[in-house]
């Protein structure tokens, strides 16, 4: 690939009037002109010239007609994560979908309802309307294990009952501290 401009004119004016193949005859390309036309336009335009991919971690030579789909489906063009939108190359997604801290996860105790991977830990651990807890008056007696969302029913529900059990608990702690 030497440019003919540098050579002497008398070498020029003879290689002008010389038809050339096009270096990538064997890819299938037909071009044939002179070395001129040749550094002008089909050295730029040949759909079958040998490029390589435009992604930097990706090695592949391939033909220029071919680029195109190529870098459609190449493993090292960049993506972003439709979750947190961080820059990623493809081969790298999946993985990142296991740890991506903005990823939507489903609520384990199955409250229907979907947080950020971030927050999944505190919502099922802390808020969650299926979490199961004992009753608040559980030390006194009530012997309820609940679901967090039904306590307030269930308080409502046996507040005379816990009333009763909350004046024995007091009597009896009453009586041991004397």
């Amino acid at each position: 690939d030497r440019d003919i401009s540098l050579a002497p004119l008398a070498t020029r004016s003879f290689l002008e009037k010389i038809k050339f193949k096009c270096p990538f005859t064997v890819e299938r390309c037909d071009w044939k002109g002179t070395a001129s036309d040749y550094e002008k336009t089909h050295k730029k335009e040949c759909k079958e010239k040998r490029v390589e991919c435009p992604y930097p971690e990706c090695k592949n030579i391939l033909q220029i007609s071919k680029l195109n789909e190529h870098c459609l489906g190449c493993k090292y063009r960049p993506v972003k994560c439709k979750h947190c939108t961080n820059p990623l190359l493809f081969k790298d997604i999946q993985g990142h979908a296991g740890e991506c801290p903005e990823m939507l996860l489903d609520c384990a105790l199955k409250c229907n309802q979907k947080f950020p991977r971030r927050e999944i830990e505190e919502h099922e651990t802390k808020h969650c309307p299926n979490i199961e807890m004992e009753c608040p008056y559980f030390k006194a007696g009530c012997p309820q294990k609940l679901k967090k969302g039904k306590i307030l029913d269930h308080l409502r529900e046996e507040a005379i009952h816990h009333a009763e059990l909350h004046q024995n608990y007091t009597q009896k702690l009453s009586e041991e501290n004397q």
